[in-house]
């Protein structure tokens, strides 16, 4: 009689339900008199969402809101004028030969009457070298205005150095191309003006 007193109970502890909100009717059988019982079982699950936001990410933004404005408008210079002077240059060094062949034809001349054709038999006369080496030094340059956008001190030193060999290549290669002051000038006011940013670089 005990143990049919204590089969007539039916005992929940100990279980869990683990899933969505919902309500569950169940259908069993007591052990004890067979009887079909029907029990509402009604589970609610609180979820919990987390959003992680990946370290690469806080960086930019933490560089955005750091990033002066200066920096900002010099390196966007760097990458229009050095990635223009790239593309130029690239595409001299893959078609020297057809352009001077057409120079030889006289497919130029009419541009004689309105400008000096002698700094382009200059460079029409140079190793196709030189304007490789001109693309590789710009690409430098670009780099390192990257690397300046990104806070990085080492892309100071990078840009720097492609600037200096950028005035002094062609005086290596080309010696009679005239002293290139105005060009001098502006390196000068960039890296200046670059550094001054230095000091909230890492």
């Amino acid at each position: 009689m005990k143990l049919k007193k204590k089969l007539d109970r039916w005992r929940d502890e100990g279980c869990q339900v683990v899933g969505l909100s919902s309500e569950t009717t169940t259908m069993t059988t007591c052990l004890a008199c067979r009887h079909a019982m029907t029990t509402m079982t009604t589970t609610t699950t609180t979820t919990t969402m987390t959003t992680n936001t990946p370290p690469m990410i806080e960086l930019q933004e933490k560089n955005e809101h750091s990033r002066p404005q200066l920096l900002r408008v010099l390196c966007i210079l760097t990458f229009i004028g050095s990635g223009l002077s790239l593309l130029s240059n690239f595409i001299m060094f893959m078609s020297i030969d057809i352009v001077r062949k057409y120079y030889e034809n006289g497919m130029f001349d009419f541009l004689g009457e309105e400008m000096d054709l002698s700094v382009l038999e200059l460079f029409l006369s140079t190793n196709s070298t030189y304007f490789m080496l001109m693309s590789m030094l710009f690409a430098l340059g670009i780099y390192g205005a990257y690397l300046m956008w990104n806070l990085k001190q080492i892309g100071f030193h990078f840009y720097t150095l492609a600037q200096i060999v950028l005035l002094i290549l062609p005086q290596v290669f080309i010696p009679a191309l005239p002293f290139p002051t105005f060009e001098l000038i502006i390196s000068l006011i960039f890296v200046v003006l670059y550094a001054k940013n230095l000091k909230i670089m890492s």
